[in-house]
C-alpha cells in the first residue's frame, strides 16, 4: 500500500515526534558531533503548533495504514543581499522510518516538497546531510542533487558557557 503524503496537521503532534526523535538519534549515532539535546522534545512540542502555521516552513508526512512512517520538513529560504536572488527550497529534514525505506516513500516526499517550491517561485532546493550518512547522500545523488559547499567543524574551548546560554532559550520557533 502506498503512504499519503499530505501536510502536517496539529493531530500529528504525538506521531511526528516519535518520528523526529527518531530521525535525531540516528543522526546523532552516525556522528558524535550530532547529539540530541536533553529537552530537545519538548522544545520541539512547543515550537511545532507554530511551524505548521506558518507559510515560510512547510510540513509534510508520510501516512501509511493509519502510521506516519516519515516526513520532510523545509523552509523558503533567500540568499544573503551580497548574492544573485535566487529563492530556493531549503530542506531541513527528511526522514523515513527504517521499515518503510527503500518503499517510494522518500521519494514522494522529496517531489512534494519540490512541488511546493516550484508552486511560489523557488529555483534551487538545498539540503545539507551529514558527512557519515553514505544511504543519505546516495539517496540524494540518486535525485540529481549535487554537492554545493562542505561544512567543517572544529571544537573550541568553552563549552561549559555556551551550554548555560543553551539552557536560556524556550525553543526554535522563529
Amino acid at each position: 500500500m502506498e503512504a499519503e503524503i499530505r501536510r502536517a496537521r496539529p493531530g500529528d503532534l504525538d506521531r511526528l515526534a516519535e518520528l523526529w526523535i527518531a530521525f535525531l538519534n540516528e543522526q546523532a549515532g552516525l556522528d558524535d558531533r550530532v547529539q540530541v539535546a536533553e529537552d530537545a522534545l519538548e522544545r520541539w512540542r512547543n515550537d511545532f503548533p507554530a511551524w505548521i502555521d506558518r507559510d515560510r516552513r512547510h510540513i509534510l508526512v508520510a501516512e501509511r495504514d493509519a502510521a506516519l512512517v516519515g516526513f520532510a520538513a523545509a523552509i523558503r529560504h533567500e540568499p544573503a543581499p551580497i548574492y544573485q536572488y535566487i529563492p530556493e527550497v531549503f530542506v531541513e529534514e527528511l526522514y523515513v522510518s527504517p521499515d518503510s525505506r527503500r518503499t517510494g516513500i522518500g521519494t514522494a516526499l522529496f517531489n512534494a516538497v519540490r512541488d511546493w517550491g516550484a508552486s511560489w517561485g523557488a529555483r534551487r532546493l538545498r539540503l545539507a546531510v551529514l558527512a557519515s550518512n553514505e544511504a543519505a547522500r546516495s539517496f540524494w545523488q540518486r535525485l540529481d542533487l549535487s554537492d554545493l559547499s562542505i561544512t567543517m567543524a572544529l571544537p573550541l574551548p568553552g563549552a561549559e558557557e555556551v551550554e548555560e546560554r543553551r539552557k536560556a532559550r524556550i525553543g526554535f520557533a522563529v
